[in-house]
Formats: structure tokens, C-alpha cells, sequence
């Protein structure tokens, strides 16, 4: 299937490949952020999403960097093939494959379990009708998804909007001030709030969106990531400056949360919000992924693939394993996103500065990334970092926190 960008204008393809970005971003679980950093206030909040932002967006920026020397049609999995030989391929593929195919489980698990509580279905009914319906978006195609994406977006954003505003007007601002429980809980909320800013699948979808001219490539990153920094700030500051510390701390779920907020606002519609802003949110994240996994199963096969219906078997390969998972495992919605957020580290964080760092060594006077090699290095050191903090914390140097 090929793709006629030239029909969309370039603005228009920045735009929508920022919307995509966001899109994958903003997730269902951003809601439940707030557990997370329940002992922490919203100042030590503030800064570890501030970080966890800035390394995002600058491993987005390595990708880049290194797409400037390769064709826009090339994986991720291709890459790493250039720079470390067919091992470094075929790790990177199995990486990306193990990751989407998980998190795409737990989408569709959560999609269904939404359409299921609006029509008499079942939830593996349910998880099949909503990857039928996500599938034959993302088949459509990069605009398909681009178009779909804003017109969810601006629902999704209306319906935070509301949120909001019931939720803002109630805040108090000396709840804002109140300390952290302890200052380590910063270092134990890295990894959460980092999950919280993965996109970086969809890179190679976006890179040929826009034929991979690096200038609009990099807006659509600072836009695409800046925009959940912006939500996810005024989520937090919406629900520290709302629930006293110590009665946030006794919140579990979103459920809870929810109830809470309900109480404090003493609006009974609030829930009714929450779940539309869920739904919305699981959406616009899985036409994400969904388009990324097919480019990335593409990249992998390439000429493997039948020359006659690749894009229906590409398809097939892309929607029924997640499906079959979500069917077989329909209450695994929590679990798989937890499996995932180690493979994300491997991939969003260390396979780009390595990336960046062979591709430089072999073009040491061509290098556009801000910060040059020092900044790589300290990209993978958070990345590593990232790594050990659950193993810090099971072993109790660390301290927890909730969701």
C-alpha cells in the first residue's frame, strides 16, 4: 500500500505527526499518575516529570539524528542492523516485537473490557470488535491514523477540559506547598513517569510521514511530547491542590481516585468523564502502536511477504496475536503494561544513544544533537538508571510508591 503524502501539506503532516506522538503518549493510565507520586508533592512531582520529559524528547532527537543518514523507510530493527551487525538486528526486533505485541494485548484487553460494558458482548467479544475496528484504521494507512487521531485528540482533550474544570476552581494552593514524605521518592517514580512518555515507536511511522525532513521531524517531537507535559502537569496539580497528602496516600486505584474526586467536587458526572477520558485515551494510543508494530513487522519480513495481499497478511500478523492474548488473558491489562516497561527502557533509551554514538564515530564532523557525546553518555546512564530503581526498591533501598 502506498502512501500519497503528497496530498496532505507539510504543516498539516507536523501537525498531525505531533498529534500522533501525543496521541501514543497520553494513555489511559495517565489518570492514576497522582498514586505514584502521592508522598511526593507537587514540587518533587513537578521536577520528575520535568526530567523524565527532557530525556524523552532527547532520545526522540537521537533517533533523529541518526535517521538523517538513512532512508525514512527504515525500521528501527533496520538500523540497528546498519551499526551492529545481523545479532544487533534480530535483538532489536525481538525487543520492539516482544514490547508491542505486549502493550497491544493490554490495549485491546482494555478496549474491549470499555465496548463490553456498552454492549452485551463479552469480553473476548469485546476485545475482538475493537481490534477489528482498530485494525482497519491503522490498514488504512499513516493519514487514516493522523486524521482519526485528531479528531480523538480534540474529544479527549475537551473531556480533560471539563475535568478540569470542575477540579481546578476547587484546588487549594497551600496543598501545593505541603513536603515530600521523603526525598528518594523521586528516584523510586523515574521509571513510572518515564513509561508515561513512551512514543518512541512510532518514530520510523513518523519519520516517513514526514519523508524525513529533520527540521519538521524535531517540531513534531517538541510538540508532540510538550503537549502531555502540559496535561500531566495540571493533572498533578489538579489533584495534589484537591486531596490533602495523607488522604491521597490512602487512595489504591483509579476507582478510588475517582470516588474521591467526586466527594471533593461533589459532582456525580465527574466518573462518567473519567472513563469517556480512558476510552479516548486507550484509543489514540493503540492506533499509535497498532501503526508502528505493522511498520515495524514490515521492516522485519520486507521481501518475505507475499507479493500479492502483503498489506491484508501484514495486517493479520499485526492484530491477531494481541487479540488472541487479550481473549486468552482478558484481565492482563495491568500485568502486560508492566511487562512492557522494561523492554521500552532497552529500546527508547539505550538503543538510541547507541545508535547515535556508531553513527557519529563513523561521522565525527556531520554531529547536529545538542550537548554532543557527554549528553549521550548521561541519556544512557538515566536509562541504566531507570533499570536498577525497581531492583533498588525491591531491596529496600529505595522507598515505594503507590500504582
Amino acid at each position: 500500500m502506498t502512501e500519497h503524502f503528497a496530498q496532505t501539506p507539510q504543516a498539516g503532516r507536523t501537525l498531525g505527526s505531533a498529534l500522533i506522538i501525543a496521541g501514543t503518549t497520553i494513555g489511559a493510565g495517565m489518570l492514576a499518575m497522582p498514586l505514584t507520586s502521592a508522598g511526593m508533592g507537587f514540587g518533587l512531582t513537578t521536577l520528575a516529570l520535568l526530567s523524565m520529559w527532557a530525556l524523552s524528547a532527547y532520545t526522540a532527537l537521537q533517533f533523529a539524528e541518526v535517521y538523517r543518514h538513512h532512508s525514512p523507510h527504515e525500521g528501527l530493527a533496520s538500523l540497528a542492523g546498519h551499526y551492529f551487525g545481523p545479532a544487533g538486528k534480530w535483538a532489536v526486533t525481538v525487543i520492539l516485537l516482544l514490547f508491542m505485541y505486549a502493550i497491544s494485548a493490554a490495549y485491546v484487553s482494555g478496549g474491549g473490557s470499555l465496548l463490553s460494558g456498552l454492549m452485551p458482548l463479552g469480553s473476548a467479544g469485546g476485545s475482538v470488535l475493537y481490534a477489528l475496528l482498530v485494525a482497519a484504521a491503522v490498514l488504512l494507512g499513516t493519514r487514516s491514523v493522523d486524521g482519526l487521531t485528531r479528531v480523538l485528540f480534540v474529544l479527549k482533550l475537551a473531556v480533560f477540559g471539563l475535568i478540569l474544570a470542575v477540579v481546578l476552581p476547587r484546588t487549594a494552593p497551600q496543598l501545593l506547598l505541603t513536603a515530600p514524605q521523603q526525598t528518594a521518592l523521586y528516584f523510586s517514580a523515574l521509571p513510572v513517569f518515564f513509561t508515561a512518555f513512551g512514543f518512541h515507536a512510532v518514530m520510523p511511522s513518523v519519520t516517513e510521514y514526514l519523508g524525513g525532513k529533520q527540521r519538521e521531524l524535531r517540531r513534531a517531537i517538541l510538540w508532540g511530547t510538550g503537549l502531555p507535559l502540559a496535561v500531566y502537569l495540571l493533572w498533578q496539580l489538579a489533584i495534589h491542590g484537591l486531596i490533602p497528602q495523607a488522604e491521597l496516600l490512602r487512595v489504591g486505584d483509579l476507582e478510588q481516585l475517582s470516588a474521591a474526586v467526586g466527594q471533593a467536587t461533589g459532582s456525580a458526572a465527574l466518573s462518567q468523564g473519567v472513563r469517556a477520558f480512558s476510552g479516548l485515551a486507550l484509543t489514540t494510543s493503540v492506533l499509535g502502536v497498532g501503526l508502528a508494530l505493522l511498520h515495524s513487522l514490515r521492516d522485519v519480513l520486507g521481501a518475505r511477504l507475499p507479493a500479492r495481499g502483503s498489506w491484508l497478511w501484514l495486517g493479520l500478523l499485526t492484530f491477531v496475536p494481541p487479540t488472541v492474548l487479550a481473549t486468552l488473558y482478558p484481565q492482563g491489562f495491568v500485568a502486560l503494561l508492566g511487562y512492557a516497561g522494561l523492554l521500552a527502557v532497552l529500546y527508547t533509551v539505550l538503543l538510541p544513544g547507541l545508535l547515535v554514538l556508531r553513527a557519529h564515530r563513523q561521522r565525527p564532523t556531520e554531529a547536529r544533537l545538542p550537548g554532543g557525546p557527554l549528553a549521550v553518555w548521561l541519556s544512557l546512564a538515566a536509562g541504566v538508571a531507570i533499570i536498577l530503581i525497581p531492583l533498588l526498591t525491591q531491596a529496600g533501598l529505595l522507598p515505594k510508591v503507590q500504582g
